[in-house]
């Protein structure tokens, strides 16, 4: 159980009419302590909401804590990967401001385990394996790949992000704003048009179904902890047929790209064409179909990407002259 969701408990005491006041200020103050414990413990990790409807995966059950703390349920998410066996891997999603070690607790829901590594190597991390059930301690944001038995096509995901510094917390003229929950544009194969100083905004929590072109634009961003898909795209397009990319930039300057997850492209997930300061930091890119490569620079100057995670089928980052 999330800690956090005590919060929204209500609570009911009653008290003998004679109690004392002393006796009722004891009371009161022991459940606030009792309240809040949990709140101190894991304040270091934040766990956000679930729509209803997200599409997750069975395969394991993901818990995490800060040091000491209460453990909070992480929803595992499902993502396709490969093109020929169109398997299911999962992922989940966190943040942490890391000052204290956080630990991560992975369960297998059916058999044991036999062996588990996290990878890459460098980031250092040994899991301890007991029967059906994997721990290992973070202590800095990190991306990782828990593979268990050695699967490499059926494995976890885990995004530890940094705290999330500047959040935007609702809709304000010039933000497209997506709260928890689910979203579409359109009819989820729609395209949402971002011109100068906008922003796209797609909280933790959220899911937005679509894509996003960016067109002779300047000063544009698109950020959040949240989900942007292309599931609802028709993936059996033939080859010979054009496929929307998830972003799509031509033409513009100043674009910063960051923090978000982008699952289920039916084309290139970040196109970026004929453009100008182009930033891409911290995403999370998971593809499978035939030409789903991750980022590609056309004709562009000076785009900066930074500790991206991408997974695909094709190029992970391909730079094109023309």
């Amino acid at each position: 159980m999330n800690p956090l969701a005590h919060t929204g408990e209500s609570f009911r005491r009653s008290f003998p009419s004679s109690a004392k006041p002393q006796r009722w200020c004891f009371v009161i103050v022991l459940f606030l302590i009792q309240l809040l414990l949990p709140l101190l413990v894991n304040a270091a990790v934040t766990v956000y909401p679930t729509p209803a409807d997200a599409p997750g995966n069975s395969t394991f059950s993901v818990q995490v804590r800060s040091l000491g703390g209460e453990w909070a349920d992480l929803f595992s998410y499902d993502a396709v990967v490969d093109r020929v066996t169109q398997s299911h891997m999962s992922f989940v999603y966190f943040d942490s401001d890391f000052s204290k070690k956080v630990e991560v607790r992975v369960t297998r829901n059916s058999g044991s385990i036999t062996s588990a590594q996290v990878r890459p190597a460098s980031a250092g991390i040994t899991p301890t394996v007991s029967g059906n059930t994997i721990t290992f301690t973070m202590t800095k944001p990190k991306k990782i790949s828990v593979e268990v038995d050695g699967n490499i096509l059926n494995n976890l995901f885990v995004f530890a992000n940094r705290k999330e510094t500047g959040a935007i917390k609702g809709p304000r003229t010039g933000v497209h704003y997506f709260g928890p929950g689910t979203h579409f544009i359109g009819d989820g194969t729609g395209t949402l048009y971002l011109t100068s100083g906008e922003k796209a905004y797609i909280a933790g929590g959220a899911i937005l179904y679509g894509n996003i072109f960016i067109l002779d634009a300047k000063n544009v961003s698109v950020s959040g902890r949240g989900i942007l898909s292309g599931r609802l795209f028709d993936h059996a397009l033939p080859d010979n047929l054009p496929k929307p990319p998830m972003i799509f930039m031509d033409g513009s300057s100043g674009v910063t790209v960051k923090d978000i997850i982008i699952l289920d492209t039916v084309g290139w997930n970040i196109s970026i064409a004929a453009s100008d300061s182009v930033t891409l930091d911290n995403l999370k890119i998971v593809g499978w179909t035939i030409n789903s490569d991750g980022i590609n620079p056309q004709y562009s100057r000076n785009v900066r990407i930074n500790d991206c995670l991408i997974r695909s089928n094709d190029d992970c980052i391909s730079v094109k002259l023309a």
